[in-house]
């Protein structure tokens, strides 16, 4: 992405972000002026709250789309299209924080994801700079390493993300546990720990996936929309746990 002054988007960016005026975010990668990071939560934040999606903003590549025609709020129901792709992203970055909060897929299995610590806008094939956790059905717990500069520990094994200019933009890491997703249509439940450089996940109240050494610490939360319809409710960030 080219380097522009800080709160300012080219033209071409503006549009693929589906919103009109300005964001926070500076455009170049790697960029946080302008941008409010909250380093630690004093209560709990209700991300659907009021009704409304004020909290959130649309990324994509797909010239026209918007974060109203893709992302509906209905009676503390957020139903995110899936077609295009792209992402919902939070007005504010986070650093340590727990992220709960509840999914199911409404018309059979699908493919979506939480996008945490996300940065650098739509730079990796339209994804942020990031860590996923992976809400694919059946491999709902899976790390992603999104773009550059990602990497963490598993054990006794270091992972790291993708090379500037390769083929590769991601690299998964499949969950330690399984078997913890309820069926298509019904709700399951996700909680993701970020605490210093570590990060644990939970579906369903089973632990399935933790690892340490996180490279990147803070950043936005985010909601995939990546070709199924999903549905969320109750998505919540709550205090970290005391270290």
């Amino acid at each position: 992405m080219k380097r522009m002054g800080k709160g300012l988007f080219a033209s071409s960016v503006a549009v693929a972000l589906g919103v009109a005026g300005s964001y926070p975010w500076n455009a170049s990668e790697g960029d946080s002026a302008g941008f409010t990071t909250v380093p630690a939560l004093a209560q709990d934040v209700d991300l659907l709250a009021d009704g409304a999606l004020d909290e959130w903003i649309w990324f994509s590549e797909a010239n026209g789309a918007t974060r109203e025609s893709v992302a509906t709020l209905k009676d503390g129901v957020l139903r995110i299209a899936g077609s295009p792709k792209g992402y919902l992203a939070t007005r504010r970055w986070y650093r340590e924080v727990v992220v709960e909060f509840e999914w199911r897929w409404p018309e059979g299995a699908g493919n979506s994801g939480l996008l945490v610590h996300a940065a650098a806008p739509l730079a990796w094939n339209g994804w942020p700079r990031c860590l996923e956790v992976q809400l694919r059905s059946g491999d709902a717990g899976d790390f992603i390493l999104m773009g550059d500069r990602v990497g963490l520990v598993r054990g006794e094994e270091a992972f790291e993300g993708a090379v500037p200019g390769g083929a590769e933009i991601r690299r998964r890491i499949a969950v330690s546990a399984s078997g913890s997703e309820n069926e298509p249509g019904e709700w399951n439940t996700m909680r993701v720990e970020l605490l210093g450089n570590g990060v644990r996940v939970l579906v369903n109240g089973a632990l399935v996936n933790e690892a340490t050494g996180l490279t990147v610490r803070e950043g936005a939360i985010g909601l995939q929309s990546e070709g199924t319809p999903i549905e969320f409710r109750r998505v919540r960030l709550l205090p970290a746990p005391s270290k």
